[in-house]
């Protein structure tokens, strides 16, 4: 199977039967995820690209397709439409469609932050809201598997922030292990987005309370689930 590590489709690039690029919006150990915009409508979507030999007999791209329709009531989940395949330098590439939803992706927004760091009041509401998201899917058994800035889009509505997911990695079958470690991949977010090991110490006693200096055994105590730092989230006096 051909070992393919990038697609580098450029904007116009016809793909499958009805798409053309746009952009590419990220990229992940499984595949590339781009918009499209769909010919006949002028409808914007997503696809995730799958690299074949992460994806073999096609099982990846079912599996995400499956977990985007049973997860399709949670808000943060992009809402699925369907599965394909197409052609890459010969090799079969399959390909899962989805909603296109507005929004920006969050690394983007923090390189334009002052100091390239967000407000501690602001990372609060980012990760609120992103506790928030993952708390449905949690909920439903299942488990994200790869939160990072690169793969959350933000839309800002005032001081909230509205958030979708564009990917979810394949790690088996879920379990309370891989919920506990969306918790700390949302709580790394948490720690970047703030400006990291430069910022940390000057940080108020929330982000300590909530980071935990990035102890694994330490943040467990406190939250295996998205729903754990949910509400700690909203139950914190937020005078920092």
């Amino acid at each position: 199977m051909e070992c393919i590590e990038s697609f580098n489709f450029q904007t116009g690039r016809r793909v499958g039967r009805r798409y053309v690029v746009v952009e590419r919006l990220g990229a992940g150990w499984e595949g590339e995820v781009y918009r499209l915009v769909e010919e006949t409508t002028g409808i914007d979507r997503v696809a995730k690209f799958y690299f074949p030999h992460r994806n073999k007999s096609g099982r990846a791209a079912q599996r995400y397709a499956i977990r985007l329709h049973r997860l399709r009531d949670c808000p943060i989940v992009i809402q699925y439409i369907y599965h394909d395949w197409c052609h890459f330098h010969k090799a079969r590439i399959e390909y899962v469609v989805s909603d296109y939803v507005e929004g920006e992706l969050l690394s983007r927004i923090l390189s334009r932050q002052p100091g390239k760091r967000f407000h501690t009041f602001e990372a609060l509401h980012v990760l609120l809201a992103l506790a928030r998201g993952i708390e449905q899917v949690h909920a439903r058994g299942e488990y994200h598997g790869d939160i990072h800035t690169d793969n959350i889009l933000v839309r800002r509505r005032g001081l909230s922030f509205e958030m979708k997911i564009l990917d979810f990695y394949d790690l088996g079958r879920s379990n309370k292990e891989k919920r506990f470690e969306d918790v700390l991949d949302m709580i790394h977010v948490f720690y970047e987005i703030l400006g990291g090991r430069r910022h940390y110490a000057r940080q108020p006693a929330i982000v300590h309370d909530v980071c935990k200096g990035l102890k694994r055994t330490l943040i467990r105590r406190l939250f295996h689930n998205a729903g754990d730092l949910k509400r700690y989230l909203e139950k914190y006096g937020w005078d920092g």
